[in-house]
């Protein structure tokens, strides 16, 4: 998730040790300062992706290194104590005494910080491995868009009662103003899904101002439940909309499918994008669509695009086939195109090229097009936008020369295509 959802997780959670451990309360500035900084802490593994590199120069780390070994529980309890003594340090100039309080407390803010923010990465499609090194698989929670103004609207207004300082009061009325920028600028969703939330913004405000007169305690307890509605709710949906994509993907192409990586659009629990891997005898399809949860309400075609271009770095073809097009003219499916890979060649080149088996322990739906003399682009279809690279998208050399160094022993997503 982005940062300022971390954030106001992380201030919900500082408020919440506080109302259960009145006695804790002297200490809510060190605490709070502990569990924000926990909070956003886990993404500082972009201080080493650096140490991994490929032949070519491109930055494979940047890949295989962003939610990394920080994004795991096994981090949370050393990346806890460094911090706690951290603050314990700045604890003791003249100028920061207020941070001072004792090292369990600020331990304990600072490990339900790091595990909190594991827990919200892995709400949507980029995933995360918080098990590691006892379980190196991916965990996807395809639930949420990775920015979800309906967290914003209610934790910024928390955030601006809790606070009496001007400054964070301005910064708080200038996020939400630039999310709705945002949100109108990329046509990322419906005016109408515009409107109700500038209404959920105003409501929110209007809830926390009354609780926040005498009930502040209790409006901790609120703030922790109304940020997990979303997720919880869409979550729920994720589930039924997994189960329900596969068995129409099945219809329309007879295909074996081994997965779906959906994602809501924000603020738009009814219009889903989605990428899926499957297998038709002997080659890889990759497809591309949008998916309407209610077509009788928001058919497909009605749902806003996220993709700025009709073109993109895949060489997508049209969907052609009969089957699929009637899903479309009913409104539960826009195709957005499909790839075709003969299975054999993507095994041969993941087990000759050091550098593309390196990627392959991020790519959950990967890609591969000829650039030109012994190089290709890969890239992973969820994140391919448009005919420029995108995230995470590189050019490899085949034959790769110097392979990478410091690959992680992530399990690779597509395990199941890469079986012989």
């Amino acid at each position: 998730m982005d940062n300022i959802t971390h954030s106001l997780v992380g201030l919900a959670c500082a408020e919440a040790i506080t109302a259960i451990k009145p006695e804790l309360r002297k200490y809510s500035r060190p605490i709070l300062l502990a569990s924000l900084i926990a909070n956003n802490l886990p993404d500082l593994d972009f201080a080493y992706t650096r140490i991994t590199t490929s032949a070519s120069g491109e930055r494979i780390g940047q890949i295989l290194h962003h939610r990394g070994h920080t994004h795991t529980l096994a981090f949370a309890l050393p990346g806890a104590a460094i911090l706690a003594a951290l603050l314990r340090w700045l604890s003791g100039f003249k100028s920061l005494k207020s941070l001072n309080a004792p090292f369990g407390v600020l331990f304990f803010a600072a490990a339900l910080g790091i595990s909190t923010h594991v827990f919200a990465d892995s709400w949507n499609n980029y995933g995360v491995h918080p098990f590691w090194p006892f379980w190196n698989s991916w965990i996807y929670g395809d639930s949420l868009f990775i920015v979800e103004p309906l967290i914003w609207a209610i934790g910024l207004p928390f955030a601006y009662f809790r606070f009496s300082s001007k400054f964070v009061r301005a910064l708080i009325f200038t996020l939400l103003g630039g999310l709705l920028y945002l949100m109108v600028q990329y046509r990322a969703t419906h005016w109408g899904s515009v409107a109700l939330w500038l209404v959920s913004v105003v409501v929110s405000f209007k809830l926390w101002r009354n609780w926040f007169q005498g009930h502040r305690q209790q409006s901790t307890a609120w703030v922790l439940v109304l940020l997990l509605i979303p997720v919880f709710f869409l979550r729920s949906f994720s589930i039924s909309m997994d189960q329900r994509t596969r068995l129409w993907l099945r219809h329309a192409f007879g295909t074996t499918v081994l997965d779906v990586s959906l994602t809501p659009l924000p603020l738009n629990p009814f219009c889903w994008t989605g990428t899926s891997v499957e297998t038709d005898r002997t080659d890889y399809v990759a497809r591309r669509f949008t998916v309407a949860f209610a077509s009788w309400l928001v058919p497909a075609s009605l749902c806003p695009s996220i993709f700025s271009s009709a073109k993109f770095t895949a060489d997508l073809k049209p969907v052609t086939q009969s089957k699929a097009l009637e899903f479309e003219k009913a409104g539960l499916f826009q195709w957005v195109g499909e790839t075709r890979l003969p299975l054999e060649r993507l095994r041969s080149f993941y087990d000759h090229n050091c550098e593309f088996s390196a990627v392959m322990k991020f790519y959950r739906v990967p890609f591969i097009k000829r650039q030109g003399a012994g190089q290709w682009i890969v890239g992973d279809l969820r994140y391919d936008r448009s005919e420029g690279r995108d995230f995470p998208e590189m050019i490899i050399n085949d034959p790769p020369g110097k392979c990478p160094r410091f690959v992680p022993n992530w399990t690779p997503p597509r395990e199941d295509l890469l079986k012989r």
